[in-house]
This record gives C-alpha cells, structure tokens and sequence, in this order.
C-alpha cells in the first residue's frame, strides 16, 4: 500500500496529525502562524498545490489573523455542518450507503476497530465515529503507536497494527475521502480550505 507521499511513518504522522487539525474543529490562530512559514518551491502534485495555498493564504492575512480565524469559522460551519444540509458533509456513512445516511453499519464498523487497536471516541453518541475529523485521527494514533512499537521491538504487536492501519486506510479512507474533498473543492472559494482539500485528496487516495 501506498499513501500519496507518505510511505514512511516519519512522513505520514506529521500529514495525518495537520489534517485532523484542521477538519477536526474550527482552525485557531497558533496553527495560521505555523503555516505563515510555509513555501512551496513547485507544485509539482496536489500536496504541493495544497500546502501552497493554505501557506499563502496565512500570510496574506497575516495582518488581520483574529479576523480571518472568524472567517474561515464561518467557512468551516458553513462547508460541513449547516444550518441546512452543509455542502460537504463530513461523515463516512454519507458516501458508503446507499441511502446516504448518517450512523449507518458503516458507523459501527469504524467503531469496531478503534476499539481493536485500543482507542475509544471520547463524544461517544455525540458525534458519529467516522467524522473525518476521528478518522485521521485514528490514523495518528495508529502511526504513532507504530513508532512506540519500534522502539519497544515489539513485532507480533507491530505486524498486528500495521495490518490495522492498512485495511483501515484501504478499505475506509480511500473509499470516500476523496470524494468528500472533491465536495470542498466544488463548493468553496477560500484559498485555506481549498488547499485543505487537495491535501486531503493526495494523502487519502490509492496511487
């Protein structure tokens, strides 16, 4: 398996951990600053194309980052939670069943396996566990707990996660995030989440 840019566990937890940052909850103002020092040499890929413009856009607002952190809140409710039907809803079950639902066996089965490799959803009923937002952070947690196993050379243990991550990234990432990006992509004009987006895109599709 490959994922976009990110064959190593040194490069995939850094991509992972701002994903969740950002599709997790409203952007804050520490996270524009860290993206103030972002350039882009090329856009050779959509990774490039997409860390170009959130860092561009960070800067451009640089002046005014109290403001645009309102702003790109009102963005970030607008695109995925309403107050109709957002644009881009933000829930694996909406893009694998057939009825486009929301808590769905879909649902269930992702919670199944955050339980497998021992982490459990704290808003527990509050927020459905394939949120976006959980399921990059599940992969976090996977790569990091990967790299603990390194250390502790813990192999029966680290081919049991990998194989975890693997069927997790394969079988439910790659099968809807693209398409919930593509959402963002049709239905925003603000640089931030655009380039949100085709970070998103490369680093959750099959290649």
């Amino acid at each position: 398996m490959e994922m976009a840019d990110t064959n190593s566990m040194v490069d995939a937890k850094p991509l992972f951990s701002f994903l969740k940052r950002i599709f997790i909850e409203e952007v804050d103002k520490d996270l524009l600053l860290e993206l103030q020092q972002i350039t882009v040499s090329a856009e050779d890929n959509d990774l490039d194309r997409g860390f170009s413009l959130v860092g561009q856009a960070a800067r451009a607002n640089g002046d005014r980052l109290d403001d645009y952190v309102e702003e790109l809140a009102v963005e970030f409710s607008r695109l995925f939670i309403g107050p109709k039907r957002a644009p881009a809803i933000p829930f694996a079950s909406f893009y694998l069943t057939e009825n486009r639902s929301v808590m769905s066996d879909v649902t269930v089965t992702v919670r199944k396996q955050y339980l497998e490799a021992g982490l459990a959803v704290q808003n527990l009923f509050q927020i459905p566990e394939d949120h976006i937002g959980f399921e990059l952070e599940f992969m976090e947690y996977l790569l990091l707990r990967l790299q603990e196993l390194e250390v502790a050379g813990d192999q029966e243990e680290i081919y049991r996660i990998d194989k975890l991550k693997e069927t997790f990234f394969d079988e439910q990432l790659t099968t809807w995030v693209p398409d919930f990006a593509d959402l963002i992509l049709e239905h925003t004009n603000e640089d931030f989440y655009r380039g949100a987006a085709y970070i998103l895109k490369e680093t959750c599709q099959k290649h």
